[in-house]
Formats: structure tokens, C-alpha cells, sequence
């Protein structure tokens, strides 16, 4: 996959890694799969990574499917219900669906058979430093920690058990001493 010696490199501690290493689980796993319930890849027969087809849509985006020959109503169940009159062969736009989750739809023609509504967005998995980030519809910028930053324990938890050790070694050498 690299035209490198990876384990001589320092990349794996490198940002880019991450985002890499992303990029590789989205094409395996089809996550980015872009027209998601268009026609174009409904014909489409060839095999692809892991043996399934994933389509991924976000909450809210239409969908499309292809109904069955004989098939006269399309039925979503998953963690939301609804329903779509059919025509045979004919691209139906599937009700909104507004809940993450999956879902399958009976009478669909396959892939669109199963969905996957996923809330990833590309601004939350952005892990670029910013210096304003807009957190529940309010703006956090990013500044220097100060008084508010909560006091660290740890430095005075290690130094007493560190003379802890020491005063137990001293009884124990004046033990064997005697």
C-alpha cells in the first residue's frame, strides 16, 4: 500500500497516518460510497470490498430504490417506519428519514434493500487544530490554559510513594543490620 518501509519511517506517529488510515476503512468498507440511492450504481453487479455494497446516507438526504417487479408499496422498518407507493422498475423517492440507524426496505430491489443512516459529518471528524470551534450552535475559541485548568495530583502521589519506598527500605536494612 506504501512505497516505503514502514516500519523504519516515524509515520505512523504522524497525523497523516490517522487520516490514511481512515481513507483505507472508507474505501474497504464503502463508507464515502457518493449517490447513495441513484440509479447509476443500482445496476451496478460487481462484487465490492468485504463482500457488501454499503450505502450510506445521512439523516434527512433523499432516497431513491427501485421496486420489485409486482411490488405496488415500498415499507422502511428500522428505528423509524414509513412508507412509498411503487411503481415496478421506476425510481421511488423513499420517504425523509430523520434517525440515524439501519433500515430495510421491503419490496426494494437490492442494493437499496438496506440502508445505513450514518450522522458522521466531515467538519466532526476534521481532527485539523482550529482556533474557533463551534461547539452546540455557541463558538469556543482556543486559548491558553490558566487559572481554570484543574491543579495535577500525580507529581505529589509519586513523591510520596516514592519516600514511602525509601523509609520501608531503611527499616529493612536496619532490620538485617542487627
Amino acid at each position: 500500500m506504501v512505497g516505503f518501509a514502514l516500519p523504519q519511517s516515524d509515520w505512523p506517529m504522524q497525523i497523516s497516518f490517522v487520516v490514511f488510515v481512515k481513507n483505507v476503512l472508507d474505501y474497504l468498507t464503502l463508507g464515502g460510497f457518493s449517490g447513495a440511492g441513484g440509479a447509476e450504481e443500482a445496476d451496478d453487479p460487481a462484487p465490492h470490498a468485504l463482500g457488501q455494497l454499503g450505502l450510506v446516507s445521512r439523516p434527512g438526504e433523499p432516497i431513491t430504490a427501485r421496486a420489485l417487479p409486482g411490488v405496488e408499496e415500498l415499507v422502511i422498518e428500522g428505528s423509524q417506519e414509513a412508507s412509498a407507493p411503487a411503481e415496478a422498475g421506476r425510481a421511488t423517492v423513499l420517504p425523509v428519514l430523520r434517525r440515524a440507524g439501519l433500515y430495510v426496505v421491503k419490496g426494494a430491489a437490492e442494493p437499496m434493500d438496506q440502508l445505513a443512516l450514518s450522522v458522521l459529518s466531515d467538519e466532526e471528524t476534521d481532527i485539523r487544530p482550529r482556533r474557533n470551534v463551534v461547539v452546540n450552535a455557541e463558538a469556543a475559541s482556543a486559548g491558553s490554559v490558566g487559572a481554570t485548568a484543574p491543579l495535577e495530583l500525580w507529581p505529589y502521589l509519586a513523591a510520596a510513594g516514592l519516600l514511602l519506598l525509601m523509609a520501608e527500605w531503611l527499616l529493612y536494612c536496619r532490620r538485617i543490620a542487627r
